[in-house]
């Protein structure tokens, strides 16, 4: 079983895509919270320094003003060369600016690697009959759960996870 380097990571630009559209969709924490420094005017209303606000990143991320298409799973839109350009704030799955969570980067090394060793040793697929309903938590989760089937791959016949990144 060979050892993915960072360098061979950042190659896999397909899965960045389709890490980046799961989490705009099912980010893993909806919300986060906040308190204005300063007075602002937001959709006419007065909103005072002070005041606790809630921002949520599931609404944010699925809004039709701010996505074309906002419930299909569209990994390109995240491509550099995608016409649709999401503004900054649009999917922010771990916050953004000074809140940032510090595991970001991280938790998207971890999740890239367990994905590429995944595909790299196995074939998969999901239980037929399952549900695409979330169980509503402090956290995002498949209600009933993710059951898939994996057969190993026969590794001998495989091309190496380099010849596979281009």
């Amino acid at each position: 079983m060979s050892v993915i380097t960072l360098n061979e990571l950042e190659k896999l630009l397909y899965l960045d895509m389709v890490l980046k559209e799961t989490l705009r969709l099912y980010p893993v924490a909806k919300t986060t919270f906040r308190e204005t420094v300063k007075d602002y005017i937001l959709g006419g209303h007065c909103v005072p320094a002070g005041t606790d606000m809630m921002i949520s990143f599931y609404a944010t991320s699925r809004a039709e003003q701010n996505v074309a298409n906002p419930t299909k799973f569209l990994p390109e839109r995240f491509d550099r060369n995608s016409p649709e350009k999401l503004r900054r704030y649009v999917s922010t799955p771990f916050s953004v600016g000074p809140h940032i969570c510090i595991g970001k980067k991280f938790a998207e090394i971890e999740m890239k690697i367990m994905i590429a060793k995944i595909m790299q040793n196995f074939d998969f697929e999901l239980v037929p009959g399952q549900t695409f309903e979330i169980q509503d938590n402090a956290t995002i989760q498949p209600k009933d759960g993710v059951k898939c089937f994996f057969r190993r791959r026969n590794i001998d016949n495989q091309r190496p996870l380099k010849e596979c990144v281009n």
